[in-house]
């Protein structure tokens, strides 16, 4: 009995390490981008502000992040996978002006060919009502500039490896119950309890 619960033991530490090495990995690299301001985000180069997204917003939250080439990505500039191995798009564009719904129908269309659940739009500037309008009803969450600024401040959510049992999460339309497949992306990107697609 004791070399099985010894071999275990041993076998649940080599399984974790990664896992770990990981997380620990991830937290170093996302502190090298402090939480900046509107001006300080508009200052960035278009590749600073796609890596200062994917380190400061996702991979501090805890999602495994994957910068693309800037060149030919197909409309995609981070993948990202949550802790359960989900992957979803994010694309960033920094700009002084409004996103409009034409660069979301876009995205929505890059999510479906790269098989993703989630798709995320991050803007430094502002995004239109009708671009808001039309991602209401689908797996996709826009963030402008200043939610960008207030994201960037927020802790960061140590419970997002595995959802409770029975949580509940909102559609943008209102009180319609998601079942726990959009947990993660509720709680990292909703945390205080705005619309999500905001």
């Amino acid at each position: 009995l004791c070399v099985v619960l010894g071999v275990a033991l041993v076998l649940g530490w080599i399984l974790m390490l990664p896992r770990w090495r990981a997380w620990i990995s991830n937290r170093t690299q996302a502190d090298q981008w402090p939480a900046l301001n509107q001006e300080q985000i508009q200052a960035l180069s278009p590749s600073e502000f796609e890596a200062y997204v994917a380190y400061r917003l996702f991979r501090r939250q805890g999602y495994t992040v994957k910068n693309t080439p800037d060149v030919k990505d197909g409309g995609v500039d981070i993948l990202i996978a949550d802790p359960i191995g989900r992957q979803s798009v994010v694309q960033c564009k920094r700009y002084n002006s409004t996103v409009g719904s034409a660069v979301v129908r876009e995205l929505y269309g890059t999510m479906i060919h790269a098989g993703a659940v989630r798709s995320y739009l991050v803007t430094s500037g502002k995004i239109s009502k009708d671009a808001r309008e039309w991602a209401e009803d689908k797996p996709m969450t826009l963030i402008d500039g200043e939610r960008l600024v207030e994201l960037s401040k927020a802790e960061p959510m140590l419970a997002v490896m595995s959802p409770p049992a029975n949580t509940h999460s909102y559609s943008a339309k209102g009180n319609e119950e998601r079942d726990n497949e959009n947990w993660v992306e509720r709680t990292v990107l909703d945390r205080n309890g705005e619309d999500e697609s905001a």
